[in-house]
């Protein structure tokens, strides 16, 4: 228990309660009832105006907010960087009930990479508005600002553009990160940063403030990842990764959040219905520039979705391998569940997962094996279900 508990603090950027802070930079339940002793912590120092509080070779601006730079949950303010006269950074404070990305502030810290913001480093330090530690990570400041689209415009890059602009910088990024086993996880066009004064080049913003994937809008994640909890979507791969660029590129492409009218469960009931692709295709209008590109990295089959290889040849301007449209097999009876009917075996599966009360009746009953079977011709899964339930009523459970 004693190591768990110590794993635990850990994770929550070093002293973190367990209960969050409804000040601390991503909201939560009430404050602890006593505060932390005393905002003199570990060589942190405030000035006399209390305006600003010098944290490891920063000064951070409590006053001076960069709302421009937040990351998701994360607030970002002015900074300076003591150690050095050129440049300016921002201070970037995580929210302390959240675990942060330790392999990825290890890889990032100090390190030039094209396509990635620089992260100079990272300290976990008293925070004098929440009133408690956190972790804290100082940011260079992108030249070019951050890529916004206004509602209903188009973003400040040009379609035939993107290629150059956007594709190429980040798959030198993407590249790197899964060189190592990692994935970024954060790749979204509200986290996109002109790198230069002539926005040629862009960076892909924070990757290690929180969860991997906590702040990625749902339409921007897989079917599988965005029907879980927002900080459990897991770690994932490359091809969660290409799959977001994927959905990136449509936002750059459309101007703004494709899908943005649809509710999460609508988006995800979409999605099972048409495949990702066709999901959006048939509710916004894609640049004719990027459909290919879009198609191959929205791909659902994790195997045939678009990589490296394939984006480097539409770069070149060269012939890809053509993507299968969604071809989950559909019954041509549908299976009736709490007065919805499903016709594919994921939309089951995710009506099942938000009724499963109403859903243990046709799971007891083998309804949904019988339908598996004569629906579907499934007989791979029925019999995995035939099994599971089997093994429940031995157990002596209902559930």
């Amino acid at each position: 228990m004693a190591e768990q508990a110590e794993d635990q603090e850990q994770d929550v950027s070093n002293g973190a309660a367990t209960g969050p802070v409804m000040d601390a930079p991503g909201g939560g339940a009430p404050a602890p009832e006593e505060p932390e002793e005393s905002p003199e912590l570990d060589g942190v120092a405030i000035n006399a105006g209390g305006k600003s509080v010098e944290i490891g070779n920063f000064r951070v601006f409590l006053d001076l907010r960069m709302p421009e730079f937040d990351m998701g949950h994360c607030k970002a303010y002015s900074a300076d960087n003591l150690r050095r006269e050129e440049g300016s950074a921002f201070a970037l404070v995580t929210d302390p009930v959240l675990p942060t990305r330790h392999d990825h502030l290890t890889f990032l810290a100090g390190m030039h990479m094209a396509g990635q913001i620089d992260l100079i480093d990272y300290e976990t330090a008293y925070w004098p508005p929440i009133g408690r530690k956190t972790m804290v990570l100082f940011y260079e400041k992108p030249a070019g600002g951050k890529v916004v689209a206004r509602e209903h415009k188009k973003l400040a890059i040009d379609e035939h553009d993107i290629a150059t602009v956007v594709v190429e910088p980040l798959m030198n990024a993407m590249q790197a990160f899964s060189e190592k086993g990692l994935a970024h996880r954060n790749i979204r066009a509200d986290n996109l940063f002109f790198a230069d004064p002539m926005r040629e080049k862009v960076v892909l913003g924070d990757c290690a403030s929180g969860p991997p994937g906590y702040d990625q809008p749902a339409v921007y994640e897989t079917t599988a990842r965005m029907s879980a909890d927002p900080a459990g979507r897991g770690s994932g791969n490359a091809t969660d990764d290409f799959y977001a660029l994927g959905m990136t590129l449509a936002e750059l492409g459309i101007g703004r959040q494709p899908l943005k009218k649809l509710n999460d469960q609508e988006i995800i009931e979409l999605k099972l219905a048409k495949g990702s692709f066709q999901a959006i295709a048939s509710h916004e209008k894609l640049p004719l520039v990027l459909i290919e590109p879009v198609r191959g990295l929205l791909c659902d089959d994790p195997e045939e979705r678009w990589g490296l290889a394939e984006l480097n040849a539409w770069l070149d301007g060269r012939r890809t391998k053509p993507v299968q449209a969604n071809t989950e097999k559909r019954a041509a009876r549908s299976q009736n569940l709490a007065g919805r009917d499903y016709y594919t075996v994921r939309s089951l599966a995710q009506g099942i997962a938000k009724n499963w009360v109403t859903a243990l009746g046709p799971l007891r009953d083998s309804t949904v094996e019988v339908w598996l079977r004569r629906g579907l011709g499934d007989n791979d899964r029925a019999k995995a279900l035939s099994d599971a339930m089997r093994q429940l009523q031995w157990a002596g459970t209902d559930k």
